[in-house]
């Protein structure tokens, strides 16, 4: 859709067009309102862009072609991200309001305010460009959530350099091939309490020895300090401006999986859709004292959307967790220790954690979250019921949000109303988003059959592309269904428009909100001589997710009843798969045995497999599927 020339006051030039559009309580309100926004989606995307500040107006506001792969919003225009946020911040709050709280692993709270945020952030755009680097270069950034991971991201914007957030919890190993794959010029690493990180980071130096390395420490041997940098750096800092496409950061969150996926997101499209999206998920209550706090990692989708970007357009302040892995009741007593206004970003895993914690650390109930909002795994009822109880103002205000490292944003969720939040579901696709259930022949699924979810439309934030390989971009996403964005989850859709997941649809699982191919786990515990075949699943029991592997033992080598020889080769496996993937990838179950259960064409029985590591199969059913039955119930009997 071309467009006429926005008039400054229409571009959000004088802040006036920062208005968010609010929700429908009911459920024929809201589906209205995306029945609305589907049929004109350009007008609804071209409204949320015009609530930033452009540099260069748009001229169209998208163009796609899913049979090439190609997409692309807000052509023409051109922006610098971190500039048009720094606007509306100056627009909305004094410089001296609170803007980042951050609570240490010690417990100790660091503030800054919105002046400071904006300064630390100049200060470190200009020692990025102290260090050789210019518009289009990226920055690879091996840090843990803290102040100044969020001041680099906003200062590599302001720069025109694209960050490359690396998850800390990933290996030396991994970091590295990511690193190589970004082409990133400059190395960024932190130090934190927990010696594996510190050990990971020693080793990631040695390992990319060949481009710079700045260190938030000045005591890692092999780098410079970037905080004594920023010291001696100028506060004044003229914005790059750059193309709307231009990657405004590349996302390896997927990178455990196998071989390094850079998901790139564009500068304009990606803030645009984060913004619109943490208004309708979280409200715009823009305010001194109103803040979305956040236990999920920044090197994600969701934290990027959530925790940065959409928050602080939207107004809000910002509160990280030190180590959010590890959050428990003293991080949530601490968080909600003030007079803010506060929403919660966080993945299941914590209020499973705060579920089975007796001790609650001085968490009194007293105050509560405004909204808690899921990402990265199985949100289920039961969790649902018990953060009603403790943490918020009822379930309504627990919500899901289907989020994968390809869609940017989340492109379907449970809102905070009764009528918009079914338990246990999805939710509904978010507004000028156009989902569907497909089954094997490309069909629309009747209500209630699973099929897989994909899109026949674009948003703002998704992908762009797979850095350096587009051929692939285009075979994972855009050929398995021509004139579709696949996505390889099953889902089911019921009578009232309601999405459900029913599984993945690949060999993808997701733990611990991470996303992990089993097939390379597998060819892990597959390097061991004493393992002749291995299946890891995904086994799902009422409260998470988790990891089983089944290993069928090499002849002639350990007896499946030599219970101390057995405890050591698992100790063995977890150990190499640490090294090689992360601990987050450690099966919690092992079951070692002479064969693993089979069909009678000789394919393996993987739902099998799954079913007995959920403790859903029973000694006396109907096997007759089944090439080798006694294989199952020798599997049964160990679990039980």
């Amino acid at each position: 859709m071309k467009q006429e020339d926005p008039t400054p006051e229409t571009m959000g030039q004088t802040g006036t067009s920062n208005t968010s559009q609010s929700i429908p309580g009911t459920l024929n309100g809201y589906l209205s309102m995306c029945r609305d926004s589907n049929d004109n989606r350009e007008e609804y995307w071209d409204t949320a862009a015009k609530r930033l500040f452009w540099n260069t107006p748009y001229n169209t506001v998208v163009e796609e072609n899913f049979e090439a792969a190609e997409v692309e919003w807000f052509l023409g225009g051109k922006i610098n991200a971190a500039a048009s946020l720094f606007k509306i911040l100056e627009d909305r709050h004094s410089m001296d309001d609170e803007a980042l709280v951050f609570i240490g692993d010690d417990g100790n709270i660091r503030s800054f305010s919105y002046g400071e945020l904006i300064e630390n952030s100049k200060k470190s755009a200009a020692v990025l460009q102290s260090q050789g680097l210019s518009a289009g270069d990226r920055v690879a950034l091996f840090l843990p959530d803290c102040p100044e991971t969020v001041f680099i991201m906003l200062g590599a914007s302001l720069a025109g350099i694209s960050y490359v957030p690396v998850p800390h919890y990933f290996t030396a190993e991994i970091a590295s091939e990511i690193i190589n794959d970004s082409g990133a010029a400059l190395l960024i690493t932190g130090r934190n309490g927990y010696q594996s990180y510190n050990g990971r980071v020693a080793e990631l130096i040695e390992n990319v020895s060949s481009i710079t390395k700045l260190s938030l420490g000045d005591d890692i041997s092999g780098t410079a300090s970037f905080t004594g940098l920023m010291d001696k750096a100028a506060t004044a800092f003229e914005p790059v401006i750059r193309d709307s496409g231009d990657p405004l950061f590349i996302l390896y969150a997927n990178s455990a999986a196998g071989i390094p996926r850079g998901s790139v997101f564009c500068t304009g499209g990606f803030i645009v859709n984060a913004l619109s999206s943490h208004d309708l998920i979280f409200g715009n209550c823009g305010g001194e004292s109103c803040f979305t706090a956040s236990t999920l990692n920044l090197a994600s989708a969701a934290g990027q959307a959530y925790a940065l970007w959409g928050a602080l357009l939207s107004g809000r302040g910002i509160m990280l967790a030190g180590d959010g892995e590890n959050a428990g009741w003293t991080t949530v007593a601490t968080m909600l220790d003030g007079s803010r206004k506060l929403s919660l970003l966080t993945s299941p895993r914590l209020l499973n954690t705060l579920k089975q914690s007796d001790d609650k650390a001085g968490f009194d109930g007293s105050c509560r979250f405004e909204t808690i909002a899921c990402a990265g795994e199985v949100l289920y009822p039961r969790l649902i019921s018990f953060a009603a109880k403790e943490l918020t103002s009822g379930p309504e205000k627990i919500l899901n949000l289907w989020i994968q490292s390809e869609s940017g944003a989340a492109a379907i969720a449970t809102l905070p109303a009764a009528e918009l939040n079914k338990s246990g579901s999805l939710g509904l696709p978010l507004p000028a988003i156009s989902a569907k259930a497909l089954n094997t022949i490309g069909n629309e699924c009747r209500l209630n059959e699973s099929g897989q979810l994909v899109f026949r439309q674009s948003w703002p934030g998704m992908i762009k592309s797979i850095w350096n390989q587009e051929e692939r971009f285009k075979e994972l996403y855009f050929s398995r269904i021509p004139g579709y964005f696949a996505t390889n989850d099953a889902v089911r859709i019921d009578q009232e428009g309601f999405y459900w997941f029913m599984g993945r649809l690949d060999d993808v699982v997701k733990v611990r909100g991470h996303s992990l191919a089993t097939s390379e786990i597998e060819a892990v515990i597959l390097g061991s001589a004493n393992v002749a075949e291995a299946a890891v699943v995904s086994s799902t029991d009422t409260e998470r997710d988790s990891l089983t592997a089944f290993i069928s033992l090499a002849d002639g080598g350990i007896d499946p009843e030599d219970n101390e020889n057995i405890a050591i080769l698992k100790k063995e496996l977890s150990e190499l798969i640490t090294r090689r993937i992360g601990e987050f990838a450690v099966p919690e179950k092992y079951f070692c045995t002479r064969e693993l259960p089979r069909t009678r064409t000789g394919k393996l029985l993987r739902r099998v497999l799954r079913r007995i590591a959920s403790g859903d199969m029973a000694h006396d059913e109907d096997l007759g599927h089944v090439a080798n039955p006694e294989a199952v119930s020798e599997l049964v009997r160990k679990h039980q």
